[in-house]
């Protein structure tokens, strides 16, 4: 048996091109540069500059460096902050753990003290520097590879088995699980059977071939670094190809629909948009696992279908998580 592929479909890359003016224009965030103890700073218990609490207390001071006059603080203060050229002075309880800072058009930045030196509180007669600045982010987000998190996306196959793939997706802490659904487009026309006996060779069969879906189920670990995701990841995909006769009055036949499967290795690069939003780009590479017998005579004849299910496969999408 053996097989001649004759006006076969010429191969077509789909690019995706909708989904660069999704991207946002550069936001503006308060963050945090570090803060520390001033050892030699005696603001908080000079005569000239201290404050105390009802009951005598010395208070200690932040020193808010921050070149902009028109913060706003709340927490556990004495007071009215007071504005000095490049810095606020806060006067706040002894024992406070906290500050909230707020510039005009940005969102409150609470400032845990503990997670920027070693006191988990404000001491008595202590005075502090607290370094703030305001950064051009695209994204101001939790990582998304700590705590569960759910994803649910489509993309389109621009490579190997071309078509439209739903995929939904669950992480707990850096490792994410997904399975996928896809449609498939590739088409492979007039491909003639011919069967050999007795010397005498004559038409077998001849089918139209269609990528008709994928199943996949894929396992990785997701690193997550700011403005990108990266997630190796392995995985298992599973095709259905399925044959129409082109002779007339021709018997269904087993041969009508091939499954060959795959191995799969690749990285999937994760643009996050907001807080909700992120495009991927998926590049991957298929090992062949299992075809029939059939399915092999076809890949072996003189058309490229065996590329649907093996070698290098390259997605674009969108996915939302939760």
């Amino acid at each position: 048996m053996r097989v001649h592929c004759s006006n076969a479909s010429p191969k077509t890359i789909i690019f995706l091109i909708a989904l660069l003016f999704m991207l946002p224009a550069n936001a503006q965030i308060l963050e945090v540069v570090g803060m520390e103890p001033a050892l030699r700073d005696n603001t908080a218990w000079n005569p000239e500059t201290c404050r105390k609490t009802e009951n005598g207390r010395y208070c200690p001071v932040v020193k808010v460096r921050i070149n902009q006059a028109d913060c706003v603080f709340e927490g556990n203060m004495i007071g009215e902050p007071e504005f000095k050229t490049n810095e606020y002075w806060v006067y706040m309880n002894p024992g406070a753990y906290h500050l909230a800072v707020k510039l005009p058009g940005h969102d409150f930045l609470d400032v845990i003290f503990r997670d920027h030196m070693d006191d988990a509180k404000l001491k008595e007669r202590c005075t502090y520097i607290l370094n703030l600045r305001r950064t051009d982010l695209k994204l101001r987000r939790a990582k998304l590879n700590k705590g569960f998190h759910t994803f649910v996306g489509a993309s389109y196959q621009l490579m190997g088995f071309s078509g439209p793939e739903l995929n939904f997706g669950l992480s707990f802490g850096p490792v994410y699980a997904e399975a996928t659904l896809g449609i498939g487009t590739n088409t492979m026309d007039n491909i003639a059977i011919y069967k050999t006996s007795n010397g005498a060779t004559t038409l077998h069969e001849a089918y139209n071939y269609k990528a008709k879906r994928s199943l996949g189920f894929k396992v990785g670990y997701m690193a997550d670094f700011d403005y990108l995701l990266v997630t190796p990841y392995l995985g298992f995909n599973s095709y259905v190809i399925k044959g129409e006769s082109l002779l007339a009055g021709a018997a269904t036949t087993d041969f009508e629909e091939l499954k060959p499967s795959a191995f799969i290795a690749g990285v999937r690069l994760s643009f996050p948009i907001g807080k909700l939003v992120q495009v991927n780009v998926t590049p991957q590479f298929c090992f062949d696992l299992g075809k029939d017998d059939y399915y092999k005579v076809v890949c072996n004849g003189a058309c490229d279908m065996e590329s649907w299910s093996k070698g290098f496969q390259l997605a674009g999408g969108i996915q939302l998580r939760f």
